[in-house]
């Protein structure tokens, strides 16, 4: 789908034009130390806050995270520490089975990599090589729901807190700029409903003329994925229009590609 895949990138690029003041404030531009290869934040100069974080210093290390963040893409030497630290393997909340101390342990880490994915949208396009790894992290399952309902309370508020995980990488994978394309058109074109809400998500109205490029396409397929994508948007998008759309696109496979197959039609609210 390469024809996707350029109005996947041409929508990161209208993301980038709406951000790009942004990206010119005083937090982003500190004059000569920015030319420097160590330059200096909260005191110190990066090498010691990456030095903090490979030691994973308690004491400092939230305070090496903020030096990051107001360093910016002058930090891009921490995208490969950062990035390991999103990527490391994560084992659920299981409520009502872990203790306090693994609970605690397990929120510590989900704090520590929320801290790791805002220093990457903070350095920006540079990060973008940490694509997957934010996306994978973003999708990860950080509490699995109790047995006991006594727990429910609590699980209400880790999901929340889960919820908000999600829109920290969605908010990252939009700073990381056209590099991050490829990773977010496989988000599109995915068949979980998981993976293209949150592609949704990172591009926001951006997702609209590739849904409508994808619904114009000679290909079946192409015009069923698009209205995928649209159905995953459904709280903004008119039922009637939906239920519409699956009766005008309705194709069979054969329609492209020289391909046999069942007529296809979206289950909208499956």
């Amino acid at each position: 789908m390469k024809r996707c895949m350029w109005i996947v990138v041409a929508a990161f690029l209208a993301i980038g034009l709406a951000t790009e003041v942004s990206a010119q404030s005083p937090r982003n531009t500190r004059g000569t130390d920015r030319i420097l290869d160590d330059p200096v934040s909260l005191g110190e100069p990066l090498s010691y806050w990456l030095k903090v974080i490979r030691e994973r210093n308690t004491e400092e290390l939230e305070m090496a995270f903020d030096a990051i963040v107001e360093l910016g893409p002058a930090a891009s030497a921490a995208v490969p520490e950062l990035t390991e630290i999103v990527a490391e393997p994560f084992t659920p909340i299981r409520l009502g089975i872990d203790d306090k101390r693994e609970v605690f342990s397990k929120l510590r880490i989900i704090f520590m990599k929320g801290s790791a994915i805002d220093g990457l949208g903070a350095i920006g396009e540079k990060a973008a090589p940490s694509a997957r790894s934010v996306i994978e992290w973003s999708l990860t399952i950080r509490v699995l729901p109790p047995e006991d309902r006594a727990a429910n309370a609590l699980f209400v508020e880790l999901v929340s807190m889960d919820v908000m995980e999600r829109m920290r990488g969605a908010g990252t994978l939009a700073q990381f700029g056209i590099d991050a394309a490829p990773a977010v058109q496989e988000l599109l074109e995915s068949a979980d409903s998981d993976r293209r809400k949150f592609a949704v998500a990172i591009l926001n109205e951006a997702t609209l003329p590739i849904v409508s490029d994808l619904m114009n396409s000679g290909s079946c397929r192409d015009r069923m994925l698009g209205l995928s994508v649209l159905a995953d948007m459904w709280p903004v998008v008119a039922s009637s229009h939906l239920d519409a759309l699956t009766d005008i696109l309705a194709c069979s496979e054969s329609d492209s590609k020289g391909l046999v197959g069942k007529k296809t039609r979206l289950r909208v609210f499956d």
